[in-house]
C-alpha cells in the first residue's frame, strides 16, 4: 500500500511540473556566445557564422553577441 501510495504522489507530482518544463523559453536580453579561444581562430569563425545564420534566418528575437575570452578553456 505504501508502494502505492509513493507512486501515485510520484505521478502527480510529474503531471503538475510537466507544462511547466515543456513552456517554450524566450532570452529576455541578448544572447552572449562565450568563445574559448582568441579572435580569428576557428572556433570564434563558428560562432560568427552561427551568429550570422540566426540573424538572417529570423531564428530569436534578441541578437546573438559572440565575446572571446581567450585562455578560459582550462
Amino acid at each position: 500500500m505504501k508502494y502505492l501510495k509513493t507512486l501515485m504522489a510520484s505521478a502527480l507530482a510529474v503531471a503538475v511540473s510537466a507544462p511547466v518544463a515543456l513552456a517554450e523559453w524566450q532570452p529576455r536580453k541578448p544572447v552572449e556566445f562565450i568563445i574559448m579561444a582568441g579572435t580569428g581562430g576557428g572556433a570564434d569563425q563558428i560562432a560568427r557564422l552561427l551568429q550570422g545564420l540566426i540573424e538572417q534566418k529570423g531564428l530569436s528575437s534578441r541578437p546573438f553577441i559572440p565575446i572571446n575570452k581567450p585562455g578560459g578553456s582550462g
